[in-house]
Formats: structure tokens, sequence, C-alpha cells
């Protein structure tokens, strides 16, 4: 099982992304300040590390500088969990090594998906299979007077009506 760390002085915050990442077979731990996180490395190392910007005390990106100025931490993919945003930001935080930055006002599950899967981490199955798209059925028959000439279906026909398995590339089945 993997380790996810969440570091955010927001107990509604880490709440809402301990929520989403349900979904995933990880183990979450929080921490409510950047020193706080850098004393939990002292003694594990995540696989993940989700990073608010704004905290009192070290501010994220300090403890990014410094989580990634140590060989023993430096690997950890960091991802900003911040309402901070702009190019501006953005920049600054790949500048310091951040894996993405992403926004604790607009973060959806799919956004999920898609910054777990640049790490690797999938979904546990009963998620996966409980946010598939389900399979495409055709429409019923239409009754019609009179009789129906026995065509056999053109391949086209034959491929749209049977079920497609879920694209492992698309957003909703990486869910």
């Amino acid at each position: 099982r993997k380790l996810a760390l969440i570091v955010d002085d927001s107990a509604t915050a880490q709440h809402r992304l301990k929520a989403m990442l349900a979904d995933y077979d990880l183990e979450v731990r929080t921490a409510d300040s950047g020193e706080e996180a850098l004393l939990f490395l002292d003694s594990s190392v995540p696989d993940v590390i989700f990073l608010d910007h704004q905290m009192p005390g070290m501010d994220g990106f300090r403890a990014l500088q410094t989580i990634k100025s140590h060989p023993e931490t430096a690997v950890i993919p960091v991802i900003m969990y911040t309402s901070k945003g702009g190019d501006v930001y953005t920049g600054q935080a790949r500048a310091l090594v951040a894996l993405d930055v992403v926004s604790k006002d607009s973060f959806t599950a799919t956004e999920l998906s898609r910054v777990l899967k640049m790490i690797h981490i999938e979904p546990t199955e009963a998620a996966a299979h409980a946010t598939a798209p389900a399979p495409h059925t055709p429409p019923a028959a239409v009754s019609t007077p009179g009789p129906v000439p026995s065509v056999p279906p053109t391949r086209s026909a034959r491929h749209e009506a049977a079920p497609l398995p879920p694209d492992a590339s698309s957003p909703a089945a990486g869910r």
C-alpha cells in the first residue's frame, strides 16, 4: 500500500482531499504545517505529497525547497494543492520541482486521476468499476407494420451495437 501525505493547515481542505483519495489504495497521513511535514519525513517517505502554499510558519514553497534539497526526499513527487494560481505562481512551483499545481477551489476527481497516473498510482479495482462508463446499449427496435426484410447488419452497425471495453486512457476509466 502506498502512502500519501497531505500538508495543509485547513482541516476542510485535508478532509476534502482525503475523501477524493479514498478511491485509491493509499494510506493517507496529514500534517498541519511545513514544519510538521518535515518531521514526518524524518521517519517516513511517502509516495506523493500534496502541499498547500499558504500556511502559518513555513510556507509551501519553503517546505518544497527543503524537501527537494535532501537526497532522501528529493525524488518524492510533490503536488502543490493550493488556492494560489496564475502563470507566475505555477512557474515558481515548477522551478522548485513541483510535479504539478492543482487548485483547491476547482480540483476534480478527473484531475486527481490525471495527476496520480503520472506517478503510477491507479484507483482501486472497486473504484475503477464503480466509475467506469456503462456499456453502450442500442435503442429497442421499433415495430413497423408489415414484414421487415431480413438483411444482415452492416459491419459498422455490428460494431456500434457491441459493448466496447473502457478505454484505459480515457479520464473516466482512470477514476
